[in-house]
């Protein structure tokens, strides 16, 4: 079975990379260019792993 990874960043070229990457590898890949839309998406999908950037206008952070 694929293994699905949903990735959530607000940098653009930075989710460019990780699916072309992903996918060349045998991963199903979801990607989310904000927070919330990370969010909803998550809600409707089942996946195994999510891979999210920790600083994101208007989410919060760590330490910030």
């Amino acid at each position: 079975m694929m293994k699905k990874i949903m990735i959530i960043d607000d940098n653009e070229d930075i989710l460019d990379i990780f699916k072309r990457l992903l996918v060349d590898k045998g991963f199903g890949v979801s990607i989310a260019n904000n927070g919330t839309a990370g969010i909803e998406l998550f809600k409707g999908e089942s996946v195994d792993i999510v891979i999210t950037d920790i600083d994101m206008p208007w989410m919060g952070c760590f330490g910030c």
